[in-house]
């Protein structure tokens, strides 16, 4: 038995659809969720069990009794709930993950390299999912401190496998404006020193009339917006490769 807040209980509701999937009627956020591909019935068993199990040491021990919950359990929670689109339950999951593995006002290094192991920015990005990366970008792992010292895990200039950052990935999508503007819209603004210090390396770096910076089959162009637009910001156009 799960005993968790409302928002939890209505996404973990939705995981009958894949023990019982039905192919007309469909809401939106359904279709989104199908997109994750093939589920096992013991994957989802498992999902259950395990937050199940978290959920209640939670709730009845004291937190030095709760570290047997290991990282591998953490992160295989928070790959489910992500791919699912569980935005209460993400939020929840990090803030237990948070409070076992804080020292300092900073997660400590096992906890950090899990999370850049299983790239949660980088799973929304690709799932389209505005409402989880909203979430990632803004989570702070030490709220009540002072702005100048509060900590963002999920930036979106980090490298994951390649060296491709979530800006990346929605630069090079198709209809990912909203993605975009989330991403350049970063609490830190990282976005936007990237981006400068990118159109820097272009100009420096290449002899074409018009720099380039050369991703897969793309152009990423990286230009400034108008200030009486959007004031220090960033607008990124990605145009197919012209032969």
């Amino acid at each position: 038995m799960i005993i968790a807040n409302a928002s939890i209980c209505k996404e973990l509701n939705r995981l009958g659809e894949e023990f019982h999937p039905k192919s007309q009627d469909m809401t939106e956020e359904q279709a989104q969720s199908s997109n994750r591909g093939p589920t096992s019935r013991e994957e989802v068993l498992c999902f259950l069990n395990e937050l199940g199990w978290l959920f209640q040491k939670n709730q009845t021990s004291e937190l030095r009794e709760q570290s047997d919950f290991s990282l591998a359990r953490f992160k295989f929670l928070l790959v489910c709930s992500v791919e699912r689109d569980y935005c209460a339950l993400i939020r929840t999951l990090l803030d237990m993950l948070v409070e076992r593995n804080l020292v300092n006002d900073e997660l400590n290094r096992e906890a950090l390299d899990m999370l850049a192991e299983i790239q949660l920015l980088n799973r929304a990005v690709k799932r389209k999912s505005t409402k989880m990366v909203e979430l990632l970008i803004h989570y702070l792992v030490n709220p009540l401190t002072l702005s100048s010292s509060r900590k963002f895990v999920f930036l979106p200039n980090i490298t994951g496998p390649g060296g491709i950052t979530p800006l990346h990935l929605a630069a090079c999508t198709s209809g990912s404006d909203d993605m975009i503007d989330l991403l350049t819209n970063d609490p830190q603004e990282v976005c936007l020193s990237l981006s400068l210090s990118l159109k820097s390396n272009f100009f420096a770096s290449s002899k074409l009339t018009k720099p380039s910076f050369m991703f897969s089959d793309w152009i990423i162009e990286l230009e400034h917006s108008s200030r009486c637009n959007r004031a220090n910001s960033i607008q990124l156009r990605c145009n197919k490769e012209q032969p």
